[in-house]
C-alpha cells in the first residue's frame, strides 16, 4: 500500500511515522526537517504528488482547513482515502472533508501529549517541579490521549483490511477527567510537592481555550476494528515513566 503522510513534523505526525517503521507499505512523508517538501496550498502539486505515486491513502495531522481541502479534493479526484486527525471541536476541518465527496476517515482525539521534550507534559511538570501551588481548572472535561496510542491506533485500523468502514470515529485514551484530575495525578505520580488547588476556567487564562467538555466515545472504533484503547491513568504513568527515562524530569 502506498501511503502519503503529511503534517510529519508536528507531534501527532512524528508519532505516526514512528508507528509507520513497523508496517511493510510504501511512505510518502512530507513536512518537518528532512522530509519531502509539499506545499498543501497548491492544489496541483497536491493532485501530481498523488497521482504519479499511485496513493492509496493520505494521512493528514497537521494542515489548516485550507490544505485539509486540498487533500481531500486530491483524494476525491483518485479515489484515494483521506484520514483526518482531528482535534475534538474543530467541526470546520472534519466538515471541509464530508464535503469533499472524498473517501474518509475522520479520528477526533483530544488533550493529545507525547513524551518529548516539546510536549505540554513536559512544560506542566517542569511547572509543578517550580511552584509551591497551582491553580487548574476542574471544569473542564476531556479525555486525555497519548499520542502514540493514537498512532498505534491509526495503524491497527490500516491494517485491518476494513478500510471500506469510511465515516467519523472518536480515538482518545479511555476514561475521562478534569484538567484537575489530570494535573493532580501526573503531579502524584511525579513526587513533586506543588499544592493543585481546583478553579473555574474563568479564573484561570492559560485554559480559557480549553472546551468545557470534550469528553469522547471509542464504542464505534471498538466495535468496527476491535482497538481497545488504553485507560489515560495508565498511559500517563507510562508517558512519565519514558519521560523520566530520558531524563526531562526534574
Amino acid at each position: 500500500m502506498n501511503i502519503l503522510m503529511t503534517g510529519c513534523g508536528g507531534q501527532p505526525g512524528r508519532e505516526l511515522v514512528r508507528a509507520s517503521h513497523g508496517y511493510d507499505h510504501t511512505y510518502i512523508y512530507t513536512c518537518g526537517d528532512g522530509l519531502f517538501a509539499l506545499d498543501v496550498t497548491d492544489a496541483s502539486a497536491v493532485e501530481r504528488l498523488v497521482m504519479e505515486n499511485g496513493v492509496d491513502v493520505i494521512i493528514s495531522c497537521g494542515e489548516d482547513t485550507c490544505g485539509i481541502r486540498i487533500l481531500a479534493g486530491a483524494a476525491a479526484k483518485t479515489g484515494a482515502l483521506l484520514m483526518l486527525v482531528s482535534a475534538a471541536g474543530d467541526s470546520e476541518a472534519g466538515q471541509a472533508v464530508m464535503d469533499s465527496g472524498c473517501r474518509y476517515m475522520i479520528f477526533r482525539t483530544s488533550w493529545l501529549y507525547g513524551d518529548g521534550a516539546d510536549s505540554p507534559l513536559k512544560a506542566l511538570a517542569d511547572k509543578t517541579a517550580s511552584v509551591p501551588v497551582l491553580d487548574v481548572p476542574c471544569d473542564r472535561i476531556g479525555s486525555p490521549t497519548y499520542v502514540p496510542d493514537l498512532a498505534d491506533a491509526i495503524f491497527a485500523v490500516i491494517e485491518s483490511g476494513k478500510l471500506d468502514r469510511t465515516g467519523v470515529y472518536d480515538v482518545t485514551d479511555e476514561g475521562v477527567c478534569s484538567c484537575y484530575d489530570f494535573v493532580k495525578e501526573a503531579c502524584d505520580i511525579t513526587g513533586h510537592l506543588c499544592e493543585i488547588h481546583p478553579c473555574s476556567g474563568a479564573e484561570c487564562p492559560p485554559y480559557s481555550r480549553v472546551p468545557q467538555s470534550a469528553v469522547s466515545d471509542n464504542s464505534l472504533i471498538r466495535n468496527t476494528f476491535g482497538i481497545i484503547m488504553p485507560h489515560w491513568r495508565d498511559s500517563l504513568s507510562f508517558c512519565l515513566s519514558r519521560m523520566a527515562g530520558k531524563g526531562l524530569l526534574d
